[in-house]
């Protein structure tokens, strides 16, 4: 959740408000989506169940970036709608020596080559075959298969979990290779999918 949204967003207003007015700006371009109306979508979690997104005047500031499950078919709220949306103008460019996080004055200074050498240390992995392995299907529905993949992890030996949602009702360029799951660090043995 970007703190800097909701700071803007109407989520402390006594109803919802035009577009534009708090300036909240998301992270596709749209403006007070947080903080106005909850919007339904399409997107079915489980039987009547569907997401409804972002959060209204009325909810948590949480609810921004947490999605909720409901059915459609309780009673409208002034809470609940459906967002339309046009296509506005880009804004113009932020001017030059815009600093986006107010956490960051000007008067930050940069780090020492030492400093930044011990951080980046932080950060430093080996580069090593992924080993990944297929667990199995864990869901499908009509519009998607949930695979569990399992890899190595860059410490203590340990495996870690992927979970991919994979598309069912879309066109394949290319079959995937049974060796998609080589490492990127043997870029001539690994299939591109």
């Amino acid at each position: 959740m970007s703190p800097y949204t909701v700071q803007l967003s109407n989520f402390r207003g006594n109803a919802s408000a035009a577009v534009g007015s708090s300036q909240g700006l998301g992270p596709y371009g749209t403006y007070d989506l947080g903080g106005n109306v909850r919007e339904w979508t399409a997107n079915a979690v489980e039987g009547d169940l569907h997401f409804i997104l972002c959060g209204s005047w009325r909810s948590p500031v949480y609810l921004y970036s947490s999605p909720e499950a409901l059915s459609p078919s309780i009673v409208p709220t002034p809470t609940a709608s459906v967002a339309c949306a046009t296509l506005a103008p880009c804004p113009p460019p932020l001017p030059s020596g815009f600093i986006a996080s107010p956490a960051i004055s000007r008067n930050t200074s940069l780090s020492s080559d030492e400093v930044f050498r011990a951080y980046e240390l932080l950060y430093a992995y080996p580069s090593t075959p992924l080993n990944a392995k297929s667990e199995g299907i864990v869901r499908e529905t009509p519009n998607w298969t949930e695979e569990k993949i399992s890899f190595d992890a860059a410490y203590n030996c340990e495996r870690m979990a992927a979970y991919l949602f994979l598309p069912r009702r879309v066109k394949r360029k290319r079959t995937p290779s049974p060796r998609r799951f080589e490492s990127a660090a043997n870029p001539s043995s690994a299939a591109a999918i």
